[in-house]
């Protein structure tokens, strides 16, 4: 996969424009219907079922950013795969949104700065997952299990190589037993 891909819901970026209007069309209607409290459970497991493209990835992540419980169900199985919080990084950093085309007049220029500024759209899932971690436990609960699977998957790596570095330090990010409470002098609490 690469992070242009996995943001073709967000923008055209190096695809058919009707590929972007169909991911985009398809994040409308999960946000609707989440919105108005329908289930997606069928729908998203078509897209696992029939979809091998970080494009389904990218849109499903950026909506468990704005329906987080979603990720404690439905969108779990995302948060094991290492690959798309890199592309998530890459392609929040790239962000830019949408932008102003004067020839589109003001309503569809709205409805295009609307579409740019949903919420998670500039901010990463493993920045996101951090807030979680420590704010939920049910997010804790998941991360943990997150945790233990890439530290598992990184006893598969010869001891010291960076593949199995890289995974145990992600694995200690999703760890919530490392993290620690401190009171800064001027009374507030961090949790870092």
């Amino acid at each position: 996969g690469h992070p242009h891909i996995y943001a073709w819901h967000h923008f055209n970026m190096n695809s058919a424009d009707v590929v972007t209007c169909a991911l985009m069309a398809l994040e409308k209607w999960f946000d609707e219907q989440l919105k108005e409290g329908k289930p997606i459970k069928e729908a998203v497991e078509l897209l696992y079922e029939k979809s091998n493209s970080f494009a389904s990835a990218g849109l499903l992540i950026s909506l468990g950013k704005r329906f987080p419980h979603l990720f404690t169900d439905e969108l779990k199985p995302l948060l094991f795969i290492q690959d798309f919080y890199i592309c998530d990084i890459h392609s929040t950093m790239n962000y830019f949104g949408a932008g102003f085309w004067p020839q589109d007049g003001k309503i569809i220029n709205n409805l295009r700065r609307e579409w740019s500024q949903l919420p998670g759209r500039k901010t990463t899932l493993k920045n996101i997952c951090f807030e979680w971690l420590v704010a939920n436990p049910a997010f804790a609960e998941a991360l943990k299990e997150v945790s233990t699977a890439w530290r598992q998957n990184a006893e598969k790596f010869p001891e010291g190589s960076e593949d199995r570095i890289v995974l145990l330090r992600w694995a200690a990010d999703f760890d919530r037993s490392l993290w620690k409470e401190v009171t800064l002098p001027d009374g507030r609490s961090l949790v870092m």
